[in-house]
């Protein structure tokens, strides 16, 4: 008697490519997977059995394991292969930068040659001047740098302007911690010079397609009442403050001197230390200088304060000092 007929033979009838649309930009690949459906109703990885290919590899390229490595922007099609059954993907390459909205970098521009300038503030003050050692003005090799920077993808530079002593006799060194003018606006007036190539620097950056987070690093917290302050704060937003190019004021610094382990210091012209508490000299100042830049027509949401804040002297056993309302451990 004659056996049972053989099962058929098991026919793969399609091949999925997951995801089915892909976007990327240059410089990121991402891995796509082919799933089979057969004609017994089972499925079956086959990404590294499949044939693939690129209708445009100018695009984007395939690799024999569905690795996808964007090329240029554009659009093309990613085709899965097995026999005469297949599979594809839209994979969209986009221009780089487009996922994230502020592609920054912080920024001190090169000073070709040298090892440490340009400073901020020197930038402003000098754009216009030409530089022998660059051989070109401030302004002029600025635009180079903020072409190079698009070119990256950036679209946002960090920018640091700090207050600035008009003499300096020992520098950063208690009692007077004076801070080099190069690296910001003199404090508390600043410069007609600054004032005015202020805004040029921001149209500069605004024509390049970015734009600015500004670093208003004040060194002179302690003083009340905020009259020094409030002319420096002033003047720099009346000249940049409604500028299109602005896109965030952080507001930081710290006292003009502080205690450390007993001993005078100066204080440190970076984050704010609002570890100290909401009742610190540095807290007070923040809410104070929010205030005001709204007072002076600054949208809200382009104030904050790049801050570390956390319960700093639960480990470190040093008092507080005078910065803090009272001292934390």
């Amino acid at each position: 008697m004659p056996g049972p007929p053989p099962p058929p033979p098991v026919i793969l009838k399609t091949i999925v490519v997951s995801p089915d649309k892909l976007s990327l930009e240059p410089g990121f690949s991402s891995q796509l997977t082919a799933t089979g459906s057969y004609s017994d109703g089972s499925t079956k990885d086959v990404t590294n059995s499949a044939s693939w290919s690129s209708s445009n590899a100018a695009i984007a390229a395939v690799s024999s394991g569905g690795s996808v490595s964007p090329k240029s922007v554009g659009v093309t099609t990613v085709e899965a292969a097995s026999g005469s059954v297949s599979g594809s993907a839209n994979v969209t390459v986009i221009p780089v930068g487009h996922f994230v909205k502020n592609t920054g970098l912080y920024t001190q521009f090169e000073r070709r040659g040298w090892l440490s300038e340009f400073w901020s503030g020197e930038v402003i003050q000098n754009w216009n001047q030409f530089d022998s050692l660059v051989g070109s003005t401030v302004s002029q090799e600025v635009s180079l740098q903020l072409d190079k920077m698009k070119a990256m993808g950036v679209n946002t530079i960090t920018f640091e302007l700090r207050t600035a002593d008009p003499t300096v006799t020992a520098i950063f060194q208690p009692p007077d911690c004076n801070l080099n003018q190069a690296t910001g606006f003199q404090f508390p007036q600043p410069t007609a010079t600054e004032l005015a190539n202020a805004p040029v620097f921001f149209d500069m950056v605004q024509s390049k397609g970015m734009k600015v987070w500004l670093r208003l690093v004040n060194t002179h917290m302690e003083q009340q009442p905020p009259t020094n302050s409030q002319t420096w704060l002033g003047a720099i937003l009346g000249a940049i403050g409604r500028h299109p190019a602005l896109d965030l004021i952080l507001f930081e610094g710290n006292s003009h001197l502080v205690t450390v382990n007993g001993s005078p210091a100066c204080g440190i012209p970076a984050e704010p230390p609002l570890w100290l508490g909401p009742g610190s000299v540095p807290a007070n100042y923040i809410q104070w200088a929010i205030r005001f830049a709204i007072s002076q027509g600054v949208l809200p949401q382009k104030l904050s304060a790049e801050a570390i804040v956390g319960d700093y002297f639960l480990e470190n056993s040093p008092p507080a000092g005078s910065d803090a309302a009272t001292p934390l451990r």
